[in-house]
C-alpha cells in the first residue's frame, strides 16, 4: 500500500531520508562518485552522506539511453548496503540518471524521488563513463 506524507512524515523525510547521488557536488562527508569508462556510477546517502539505513529500503535507479541506430535501452543499478551502485554500460548517449528510493513507515510505503547532485540535460556519451 503507498500512503500519503504527513507533515510529520515531511519533517522526517526531510532530516533524515532525502537522497542525493554522490559527485563531485557530494555533501560533505560523502565520498564522491569516481567516474569510470563505460559506467554509470553513483551513490545514494543521506545528506549528511552516510548511506541510508532504514530497514526494508528499496531503491529503484537507472539509466536510460539510445544506440547510434535509435535502439533504446535501459540500465537498472542494484544499490549496494554502502549506498554505491556500478553498471556497465553499453555504447550509447545517455539521459540524465532517474532514481526513486522505497521505505515503510507505520505499515505503509513511501516513495521518494532521488535528484543528482549534478543533473544534466539532454544525452552524454556513456563512453567516457556517467556518475
Amino acid at each position: 500500500m503507498i500512503g500519503r506524507l504527513s507533515h510529520r512524515m515531511t519533517a522526517l523525510l526531510v532530516a533524515a531520508l532525502i537522497g542525493v547521488f554522490g559527485c563531485d557536488g557530494a555533501p560533505d562527508g560523502a565520498a564522491a562518485a569516481v567516474t569510470e569508462a563505460g559506467y554509470f556510477t553513483g551513490r545514494v546517502t543521506n545528506p549528511e552522506g552516510s548511506p541510508i539505513t532504514v530497514p526494508g529500503v528499496e531503491y529503484n535507479i537507472g539509466i536510460n539511453g539510445i544506440t547510434a541506430v535509435g535502439e533504446s535501452n535501459a540500465f537498472p543499478a542494484t544499490v549496494g548496503r554502502d549506498g554505491t551502485f556500478k553498471v556497465k554500460l553499453a555504447q550509447s548517449h545517455f539521459y540524465p540518471p532517474l532514481g526513486k528510493i522505497t521505505f515503510p513507515f507505520e505499515g505503509k510505503k513511501y516513495i521518494i524521488d532521488l535528484v543528482p547532485v549534478e543533473p544534466f540535460s539532454g544525452t552524454r556519451d556513456g563512453k567516457d563513463g556517467i556518475s
